[in-house]
């Protein structure tokens, strides 16, 4: 059975296949009543990436300024994460019971603005500053969603590298800079979708060679440059002249016109079969997914991998982490430990499992719409209950979320079964990662219901220019 359905947010229509229906059936939860590009952002304007601000902490007896993804016009409480992580408050302080008379995202929406926030989300690093959704690094600075670093700085998606600055999806690679996509180098430059190279510079999916410059789709080869082989003299000399930014810039401009000469497949594929999408390693039977590594039977994935299967809609999420649904920036540990089971319009929810609509649960189970948990199971509304009264108590609530649903300013309805309203987040659009996908000026995004910041007006003064 194939059927057709109308967004309920951009009105486009989209199709939802009879696999789509299995799954939804296997999770019991309805079909989707969005589509996916919608999906998506709806699940990317909870992430705020790269807007930093300086504010106070709110931490009892703190006022030293910090470092923050929550700019100070915020409402909310936000903690330093030294104070956030320790045990000095408790979130469960902060439970509530379940009120009939309101919609659930109505009481959810008090609970999640109330619990204080951390200021920039970091566990298990050394010696790294403004550092945010990166774990388990040393010596690092201004990571982005990387996990396994050390001595490395502005980076986004990298993994288990070292020495490595300004790339974007970078693993196990070593002496790296301004380079995306490329996994097992050493050595490389200003280059994409390289595998296994070293001494690489300007290239482009290439594998398994090294000591190459401005080169295009290379197997198993050594000292060329603009596809041309030469000399290991030629090549360093070469080499030594990307000392001055001129010959590197007319270097880089001369690659510009080999590749746009040069043959590419229709997507980026890897040790992958039935797959759809682009950037996918070593995956399975997974359709329009995207910057994805070891997934298997999944729909609808975006930078996520790392052992997640049987999933729908998910957005950076993974690390031992199986039918997950609606579901983003979680999962087992980025230090291969753990796993995460069953987690359904939720996010930042690690080494959990049997989650509903929960935000930042660490190792929890048995949980529904709670936040900032760790090591609780049957607690909804970050109340704690016993086993008998939590199963008692769901259904209750899932009946009650379809008989009485969030209606959000715009319109739009949120029964059970829809991931958080937009109008949830902390952050405005333009905040968010969800201007990197799907950037919108400010007046399209106010027309369409989204929030917008103005940029703050910055005093910074340069001590070191280019020249």
């Amino acid at each position: 059975m194939k059927k057709k359905e109308t967004c309920q947010n951009c009105q486009k229509e989209f199709v939802i296949e009879q696999e789509d229906f299995d799954f939804y059936e296997k999770m019991n939860v309805p079909a989707p009543t969005w589509c996916f590009d919608c999906r998506l952002i709806r699940k990317m304007i909870f992430r705020n990436n790269r807007a930093l601000y300086k504010r106070k902490c709110d931490a009892p007896g703190h006022e030293e300024e910090m470092v923050s993804i929550y700019s100070s016009d915020k409402k909310v409480e936000v903690y330093d994460q030294k104070y956030w992580q320790s045990d000095n408050w408790d979130s469960l302080d902060y439970g509530r019971d379940y009120d009939f008379s309101q919609p659930f995202f109505e009481q959810f929406k008090k609970l999640f603005k109330e619990i204080p926030k951390e200021t920039l989300e970091a566990v298990n690093n050394v010696n790294c500053h403004w550092v945010h959704r990166t774990d388990n690094c040393k010596n690092c600075y201004k990571e982005i969603a990387s996990f396994c670093n050390e001595d490395s700085a502005y980076n986004t998606v990298a993994m288990y590298s070292k020495e490595a600055f300004d790339n974007y999806a970078l693993v196990k690679t070593q002496l790296a800079y301004d380079n995306y996509f490329c996994q097992n180098c050493f050595k490389i430059f200003f280059s994409k979708c390289c595998f296994d190279c070293q001494d690489t510079y300007f290239s482009e999916n290439c594998f398994n060679c090294s000591h190459i410059i401005g080169c295009t789709n290379l197997r198993h080869k050594k000292y060329h440059i603009f596809d041309q082989p030469v000399s290991k003299k030629g090549f360093e000399e070469f080499v030594a002249k990307l000392g001055s930014f001129a010959f590197l810039k007319d270097s880089w401009e001369k690659f510009q016109e080999i590749r746009l000469k040069s043959i590419f497949k229709y997507n980026f594929a890897k040790n992958s079969a039935d797959c759809t999408g682009d950037f996918i390693e070593n995956s399975k039977k997974c359709i329009n997914c995207f910057t994805v590594k070891e997934v298997e039977n999944s729909k609808f994935i975006l930078g996520s991998g790392f052992s997640l299967k049987d999933s729908y809609d998910v957005f950076a999420g993974g690390f031992n982490t199986q039918s997950v649904y609606e579901f983003s920036e979680g999962g087992g540990g980025t230090d291969g430990k753990g796993g995460a089971y069953n987690i359904l319009f939720s996010r930042d929810c690690t080494n959990s499992f049997d989650i509903f609509y929960s935000h930042n649960l660490k190792n929890c189970n048995n949980c529904f719409g709670c936040v900032a948990l760790k090591h609780k199971q049957y607690c909804i509304l970050n109340k704690q209950y016993t086993k008998k009264e939590y199963e008692e108590l769901v259904p209750k609530i899932i009946e009650h979320m379809n008989k009485m649903p969030y209606v959000d300013k715009e319109g739009r309805t949120y029964k059970y079964g829809e991931f958080f309203p937009p109008e949830l987040s902390l952050f405005c659009y333009n905040e968010t990662v969800a201007q990197e996908y799907f950037p919108l000026t400010k007046k399209e995004a106010i027309k369409q219901g989204y929030s917008w910041k103005d940029l703050e007006k910055r005093n910074i003064k340069p001590d070191l220019k280019t020249e």
